[in-house]
């Protein structure tokens, strides 16, 4: 080799050496990401769940509305609206589906257009590596075939392998009753080592993703911790701390710095407070709500009644006159009936049952009626006189 090749091998390993550690430096670490599904998992559950309790103070907090198509969403159908990022239904109340791809099908032709396997798809087009930890997993974390890279039940194994790792708790989901106590202490126990296996680096998530197995929907536990999830709470509607379960999958994929597909709905929480929540308050917020769908029907049909009670005193007092002064009377009840259903928001009712509220209701109501009555004669009276 002549002077001029010695000196040009010489500067390319020069430039290799001095070039690698700078290049090391430089890469950017790959984003690592545990999603814990605890379907059925409620806010006054955590209490007693001393693990979930410690990681929850540590974590940004939010009440889950899981809202699927149904007005109650099942196990399936909870892990597949959280994987589609969009609202999906008719999946059975098992946590497994016995056919991804007819699901598939059928939701991606939906009124919601709901493509199944969206946020695992968007971590493949990233080239991310996915693990599935149990079966039920494989819905939350597969791509949009369904498929997953790594399944596996060694937790530690799966983050070795792959960067999204997804794992389903099952045990309080058919749990309710002198059964929930120990539920408790089971998935509590489950959801300890799952985040005990995982590095201080990884991001972790705690998603109550389902209503439970039989009873009405209720608002669940949502809980993430990283870089990039801050302890306070979020929201992604307008009101703080609440977190729909279409708007997980967006708000995981934004905080480990990935790219969502174009098939994936939802939109990203956002931080709505500095401090967490006060597990006390987010569990009332979701008494509150339970109690306030168990009136919704009775409400529909008192306004329904009070039209027809209005429309039939009307033609009683037309044609009955001598009733006007009874009907007049009915009438104010039935005419401020609306407006009281509003009144006891201002008291926190839910605390006390639904019987607070039909007490308060009533009370606000013959208020109302018995002032107007009062004005009316007032009034009648001080037009008299100036005549």
């Amino acid at each position: 080799m002549n002077r001029a090749g010695r000196w040009l091998a010489g500067l390319v390993c020069a430039a290799s050496l001095c070039g690698a550690p700078a290049v090391a430096q430089a890469a950017t670490p790959r984003p690592r990401l545990l999603v814990v599904a605890v379907p059925g998992l409620l806010w006054s559950d955590v209490a007693s769940m001393p693990a979930l309790a410690h990681y929850v103070s540590t974590a940004a907090d939010a009440d889950l509305s899981v809202r699927s198509q149904a007005s109650t969403t099942r196990c399936a159908d909870g892990l597949l609206t959280l994987s589609a990022g969009a609202r999906t239904g008719g999946a059975g109340s098992a946590c497994t589906v016995s056919s991804f791809a007819a699901l598939a099908r059928r939701d991606a032709g939906s009124g919601f257009t709901a493509h199944l396997g969206a946020f695992g798809q968007s971590l493949h087009n990233a080239g991310l590596r996915t693990a599935a930890l149990d079966p039920a997993a494989r819905l939350v974390i597969g791509d949009a075939h369904g498929q997953v890279d790594v399944v596996t039940t060694d937790v530690r194994g799966a983050l070795s392998r792959a960067d999204v790792v997804a794992a389903v708790v099952p045990s309080l989901y058919a749990a309710s009753g002198p059964r929930r106590p120990a539920a408790r202490h089971a998935a509590d126990s489950a959801i300890r080592a799952l985040l005990a296996a995982a590095p201080p680096a990884v991001a972790a998530a705690v998603v109550g993703a389902s209503d439970a197995a039989s009873g009405r929907s209720r608002l669940h536990v949502l809980a993430l911790r990283g870089p990039s999830w801050q302890p306070g709470t979020l929201t992604s509607i307008r009101r703080a701390s609440y977190v729909q379960l279409v708007d997980v999958a967006a708000t995981l994929l934004h905080g480990i710095g990935v790219a969502p597909a174009a098939t994936l709905g939802g939109r990203t929480a956002i931080a709505s407070g500095p401090h967490p929540a006060r597990i006390a308050t987010l569990v009332d917020n979701d008494l509150h709500a339970w109690r306030a769908a168990q009136l919704s029907s009775p409400l529909r049909t008192v306004l329904w009644s009070t039209t027809m009670g209005l429309a039939v005193l009307w033609l009683a007092a037309t044609r009955w006159p001598r009733l006007s002064g009874a009907a007049r009377w009915s009438a104010s009840l039935l005419a401020f009936a609306p407006v009281s259903t509003y009144l006891p928001q201002l008291v926190p009712w839910w605390r006390h049952g639904v019987a607070a509220y039909l007490v308060l209701l009533v009370s606000c109501t013959v208020a109302l009626a018995v002032l107007a009555q009062l004005g009316s004669r007032r009034l009648r009276s001080a037009s008299t006189a100036l005549l």
